[in-house]
């Protein structure tokens, strides 16, 4: 409040006791006017127009909230829409292929004018032969040249077809890069899952382990047991809190590296729905049909594929680099000096033949050692995915023997617990503590043997190229089957 607009205030002191103390001071009625007044019209603008922008700041932070939330409960289907090609996993591969299609954009422009200026100057001048004076003339010209390649006999037919396949094998490479960026979204999604069972399964042991502990004590307060038998309970009870400690920092590790591995680094999930993958009726197909499946469509495969077909391109292009082209010139000429030659416009095709091109040989070479190379590699690369397609079968194999094991193992822990809670009822026993303990165990290895099992099927698809091998998931549908003639 500015002090200054307010009127003198009059006070009167008056000697105590003579009138009452209310009236010892005493503001005039022109200054309660002038604090009604305080306040301008330019003043009242002023905090409207501020309220204004504190609700619109408000509303951005709401929205922005909004937007970095995730859903409640989050599904797989979810985080897997999510995937953008600004991840920079997914960046480096785009980026490849922009490299690639660079090339061929360079390709193009060499079909394109080239346009420039020349200059042509002598000194000293010298007399014209026309000239009856014998006076000195300039003898120079100005050009301006437009050149434009007609024909180069194969040349930049073998450039652009080496543009493309390197841009079709970075596809393919962009392909391998994006499948493996949902498998592994799929396994950190799981790996949540698996976390919270954990925590869920260790903190009913912990809370077993209490309640033994606190048993222990009355028993060690009545003399009952002695004080070695009392201190392993609490070491008991003590490792199992330690274990739970654990698994909740795993609950949050998980969490970040999700939230990390779609981009969204401020946005940890609360709680997830399981997938449900439902395809345990498969079986595994036959080696041999994976192994040329593989052969077929691996997109890592490919890409090699169409490398070396660019190679080969490249070398039928440093091979025709050496052949004639015919360009055509147009010309605009400005002289001084010699009439004779004063040409202002000209037009012509120009035939270029290379006699001999210098560095050709080592160009070769460089590229057939880059086949060679690229040979290497597809040979090397058809080893690999043979022995991952060999030990992802047998995996299989194996997880559909545990499976049939663990429901049988499950069974038979919902009879023990059924069992063990009546003799609970009974009072024959104390507690339920191991018998659901075992229960929850038997159930977290179901469910991780159920995920183990989906992420090694959608390898399989990985491997092979073969989305009809990737688990299903509701309101999520992977990428068509990627063969040599697509991207």
């Amino acid at each position: 409040m500015n002090c200054a607009s307010l009127p003198e205030t009059r006070r009167e002191y008056i000697p105590v006791g003579s009138t009452p103390a209310s009236m010892r001071a005493r503001v005039s009625d022109r200054e309660a006017q002038s604090l009604s007044l305080e306040l301008t019209g330019q003043q009242w603008v002023n905090r409207v127009i501020l309220l204004i922008l504190l609700s619109l700041l408000s509303l951005c932070v709401s929205v922005q909230a909004a937007d970095d939330a995730l859903p409640e409960p989050l599904t797989l289907a979810y985080v897997l829409q999510q995937v953008r090609g600004s991840h920079p996993v997914l960046a480096l591969a785009q980026s490849d292929i922009a490299v690639a299609q660079a090339l061929g954009t360079q390709v193009d422009s060499e079909q394109d004018w080239d346009i420039y200026l020349e200059g042509y100057g002598e000194w000293p001048r010298y007399a014209s032969i026309y000239s009856t004076t014998g006076a000195e003339y300039d003898n120079s010209k100005l050009s301006l040249i437009a050149e434009r390649r007609l024909y180069d006999f194969g040349y930049s037919q073998a450039q652009r077809e080496r543009s493309d396949l390197l841009v079709k094998g970075e596809e393919q490479q962009y392909h391998l890069v994006y499948q493996g960026h949902l498998i592994q979204l799929i396994t950190q999604y799981t790996d949540i899952l698996l976390a919270d069972m954990n925590f869920r399964t260790l903190d009913e042991v912990m809370a077993v382990a209490y309640v033994r502990y606190e048993r222990a004590q009355e028993a060690h307060r009545m003399g009952q047991i002695s004080d070695i038998v009392l201190l392993e309970k609490e070491s008991i009870y003590q490792q199992a809190m330690l274990q739970r400690v654990i698994a909740q920092a795993q609950q949050k590790n998980t969490r970040v590296a999700l939230a990390e591995a779609m981009g969204r680094p401020n946005s940890l999930a609360a709680s997830l729905r399981d997938p449900g993958f439902g395809f345990f009726a498969q079986r595994p197909p036959q080696l041999d049909e994976l192994y040329y499946e593989a052969s077929q469509s691996n997109p890592g495969l490919l890409a090699i594929d169409y490398k070396l077909e660019a190679m080969q391109a490249q070398l039928r292009a440093i091979r025709r680099s050496s052949n004639p082209r015919l360009d055509l010139e147009l010309t605009a000429n400005k002289y001084a000096g010699l009439v004779a030659y004063d040409k202002k416009w000209t037009a012509g095709l120009v035939m270029n033949v290379p006699l001999m091109k210098r560095g050709q040989d080592a160009r070769l070479v460089a590229a057939h050692a880059s086949v060679s190379r690229l040979q290497a590699e597809k040979k090397n690369g058809i080893m690999k995915v043979r022995a991952a397609l060999l030990s992802l079968w047998q995996q299989l194999n194996t997880l559909s023997a545990q499976s049939r094991a663990l429901i049988i193992e499950q069974d038979f822990r919902d009879l023990d617990l059924d069992k063990n809670r009546s003799l609970y009822e009974m009072e024959v026993q104390a507690d339920l503590g191991d018998s659901m303990i075992r229960l929850a165990e038997v159930r977290m290895k179901l469910a991780l043997n159920r995920y183990q099992q989906a992420l090694t099927w959608a390898r399989l698809a990985w491997y092979t190229g073969d989305k009809k091998y990737m688990p299903v998931i509701e309101g999520f549908s992977f990428q068509n089957r990627m063969t040599k003639g697509g991207g």
